[in-house]
């Protein structure tokens, strides 16, 4: 019932930034507590004939109406928190002036002027009022030393009834504050760790993609030294040219701020054979791997983003020749049927148990398998994978018939 009184007063245009949500819910809380403590005072005022207190209370109540009104008028919790202090402020203060003074158990509840607009309003408010009862207190004090006697405006046998409720009111308000402002720091460290952890991961991901073209690169670099005439020359540079468009093409999609998926229209044997020959064909050379593909095409073109089919082909291929054994085959088989691309990446390597086929798209899953030939590996390509294709409105899954018989690479892109 609480909840879904809080729910209603929240403004919601704020119920989209989740930390001033979070502060309207906070304050909320903490007002229904005042206004329900005011409540059992008024009564507890009316008992023990303090009337002094029974208009200091009426007020408090008056008051959480009006800031919860404001609330809904979706007025600025900074205003509405240095009303909350002001309501505090001198309820209190004349309630401590009609109640023994600096004695008075009221004293106890002054300290909420100065923590509710440290809370609710900011930190410059909550200085401000700081000073302002800091100083109110000295006074009171100054006073009471020069002799001045403030009234017990109620009858001084309820004296003990009166410091009693008084304070347990105090506790009951801050055992509710400190619950929720606790609830509410224990939240804003997990967003921190979240936000962190993105970000690691977002450099992992950075780190793990442009490797693969960086790898191919030094290849290319390498082929150089061995060229012995000038149109491998100019083909050499050309296929160099295009590893660094890519370098860039990648970086660009990485930090990409907006999140636009920009599609195209893609050609999809022409794209297929350009990216075998200029991406994955030097380096299965290097464990003398074929690379065999075969097509099935109901139709030439298909709408998907080149950049990111590239990083995930990328990483599958790049994947099924680091463990491969040398002298063996790779199969890309590409089918393009209606409005669905599917794609199966099978290799004869090393394959996967099935508790590794359970956790192999996990970050750091622990699979056992070890390139052949002792290639890098940091263990993220495929989680790294996954998070794309989805991206893409694709589906991704992977099967082996069992250790050392195999892999499977399993893709579907369903065009929009």
């Amino acid at each position: 019932m609480l909840s879904s009184a809080v729910e209603y007063f929240i403004p919601e245009k704020v119920k989209s930034d989740v930390s001033l949500y979070r502060k309207y819910r906070f304050f909320l809380i903490s007002a229904f507590t005042t206004l329900f403590l005011s409540i059992l005072y008024i009564i507890f005022f009316y008992w023990i004939e303090f009337i002094p207190g029974l208009y200091i209370v009426a007020g408090y109540i008056f008051s959480h109406f009006l800031f919860l009104f404001l609330c809904r008028k979706k007025v600025s919790l900074y205003i509405i928190g240095n009303l909350y202090a002001l309501m505090t402020y001198v309820g209190f203060t004349y309630g401590a002036a009609t109640s023994g003074g600096v004695s008075s158990a009221v004293i106890a509840w002054l300290l909420s002027t100065k923590v509710s607009s440290f809370w609710y309003g900011d930190r410059r408010s909550g200085y401000t009022w700081s000073v302002v009862t800091i100083l109110t207190v000295t006074i009171l004090l100054i006073f009471e030393l020069n002799g001045t006697k403030f009234p017990f405006m109620y009858k001084e046998v309820y004296k003990p009834y009166f410091s009693g409720t008084l304070h347990i009111g105090v506790l009951i308000y801050y055992v509710v504050v400190l619950k929720v402002y606790e609830d509410w720091k224990e939240y804003s460290i997990k967003v921190l760790q979240k936000t962190v952890e993105s970000k690691e991961n977002l450099m992992q991901a950075i780190a793990h993609d442009l490797r693969n073209p960086l790898q191919i690169m030094i290849l290319k670099i390498n082929a150089l030294k061995r060229v012995d005439d000038i149109q491998s020359l100019k083909d050499e540079i050309q296929s160099l040219k295009k590893q660094t468009e890519r370098l860039v093409n990648i970086t660009n999609e990485l930090v990409s701020n907006d999140g636009a998926v920009k599609n195209g229209l893609l050609d999809i044997k022409k794209y297929f054979d350009s990216l075998v020959l200029n991406e994955f064909t030097d380096f299965a050379a290097t464990k003398n791997i074929k690379l065999l593909q075969s097509f099935e095409l109901d139709k030439e073109l298909f709408e998907i983003n080149d950049v990111k089919l590239q990083r995930i082909l990328q990483n599958i291929v790049s994947n099924s020749i680091k463990y491969s054994p040398e002298k063996t085959s790779i199969y890309i088989n590409t089918k393009l049927s209606n409005k669905t691309l599917s794609i199966e990446v099978k290799d004869e390597g090393l394959g996967l148990s099935q508790n590794e086929l359970e956790i192999i798209f996990e970050r750091f899953s622990g699979i056992e398998n070890k390139p052949t030939n002792g290639e890098s590996s940091i263990g993220i390509g495929l989680s790294i994978t996954k998070v794309l294709v989805e991206s893409l409105n694709g589906e991704i899954s992977v099967s082996s018939p069992g250790k050392n018989k195999g892999t499977t690479i399993h893709l579907k892109f369903f065009e929009k």
